[in-house]
């Protein structure tokens, strides 16, 4: 039983904890996990030098926001804590810029509630595992500057994306022409991987498309100008609120609203 002065019956009722900037350092305070509200934690842009391995006690949370950090600095093993994928509640995830050095492993599966993903600019390396397509509420994916190789995978269309960022990754193979099941999807970014074949007509579909960057893709072929004529780009359309959208490609790719982009 807790009495009147117990600190965490004092804080039952925190639901969120928002200190981005704040010059934090040492370690994640594990003992947040015993609020039993709290669902949102950011801790973004610190110097927080250790994840724990049993951040998984924090299982209420859906918002952890922990980019930004030199999580590793504390860690004897460089990668994720495997409780990490025990936080089933997850709606969002952000480790971007945070050291880490490793595969995503299918666990992320578990993850069945997750919208956003972030994990740009570390050192992932491997393929993305099978699972995390089968992310059906997964809206926002940014694998970025990684060391992530492979293909990318024909269930892609299992997922409700709006933004796809796997740009300056070691990619390889063709573009599936699930991609243009992606109807939703706002930003495509798949520059400077090693991409080949011929750009899949479906891309067509993807009428509300405001950003695409396939450039530094040298073996791409084919033609965009389906999608030049699907998008808002053709609609000439004068409402200052609407995104003008921005295409960026690289030879041999035929594009009439590119930004051609050279090596």
């Amino acid at each position: 039983c807790r009495g009147e002065n117990d600190s965490t019956s004092n804080n039952a009722g925190v639901t969120h904890i928002s200190l981005p900037q704040a010059f934090l350092e040492g370690y994640f305070p594990l003992e947040l996990c015993s609020l039993p509200n709290l669902v949102h934690i950011d801790f973004s842009q610190n110097r927080l030098a250790d994840l724990p391995d049993n951040i998984g006690k924090c299982s209420q949370l859906e918002y952890l926001r922990l980019g930004d950090n030199p999580w590793v600095l504390g860690m004897e093993n460089k990668g994720f804590p495997s409780s990490l994928f025990e936080l089933t509640n997850l709606k969002e995830l952000q480790l971007y810029r945070s050291f880490l050095e490793a595969s995503i492993p299918s666990t992320i599966g578990k993850l069945t509630r997750l919208e956003v993903l972030q994990l740009t600019s570390n050192k992932i390396y491997g393929s993305i595992p099978s699972q995390l397509w089968d992310l059906s509420t997964l809206q926002f994916l940014d694998l970025g500057f990684n060391d992530i190789e492979g293909e990318i995978s024909s269930s892609i269309s299992n997922t409700n994306l709006t933004h796809l960022l796997l740009g300056t990754n070691i990619l390889e193979g063709t573009l599936p022409s699930q991609i243009g099941d992606l109807t939703n999807l706002v930003q495509l970014d798949l520059s400077s991987n090693y991409l080949s074949g011929v750009v899949p007509n479906e891309l067509s579909s993807l009428s509300i498309l405001v950003k695409l960057d396939l450039s530094f893709n040298f073996d791409l072929s084919g033609s965009l100008d389906g999608l030049c004529n699907s998008t808002k780009i053709s609609q000439n359309d004068t409402d200052a609120t609407i995104e003008t959208p921005l295409f960026f490609a690289s030879e041999p790719l035929v594009c009439s609203c590119c930004t051609r982009i050279k090596d």
